[in-house]
């Protein structure tokens, strides 16, 4: 479902990006994303809200952006997390696809 931006009751939610790339013809932008919080869709609204749609994204994307990948082209290349039983950080790291 659609997440909605409340100003007055909602959480905070903070992403930092970098562009990486800016490729023409189309025109699109590769960039990476560093969450700072963990909201639902945030990556996906907040890409929205700047006028930038991930492509490939069904539900906050437009139809240009939509018909541009057949897939979400949102991809998390390195995760990090202590392990919930023995406290062991693990890191896994798997590079982009595309």
């Amino acid at each position: 479902p659609l997440q909605k931006v409340c100003y007055q009751t909602g959480k905070s939610a903070l992403s930092r990006y970098k562009v990486i790339e800016r490729l023409h013809n189309p025109e699109r932008t590769r960039v990476t994303f560093e969450p700072e919080t963990g909201r639902t869709h945030q990556l996906r609204v907040h890409s929205r809200e700047i006028g930038h749609s991930i492509l490939g994204c069904d539900l906050y994307g437009t139809g240009s952006t939509q018909a541009m990948s057949s897939r979400l082209l949102l991809h998390a290349s390195s995760l990090d997390f202590d392990h919930p039983i023995s406290g062991e950080r693990i890191e896994a790291r798997c590079p982009c696809p595309f």
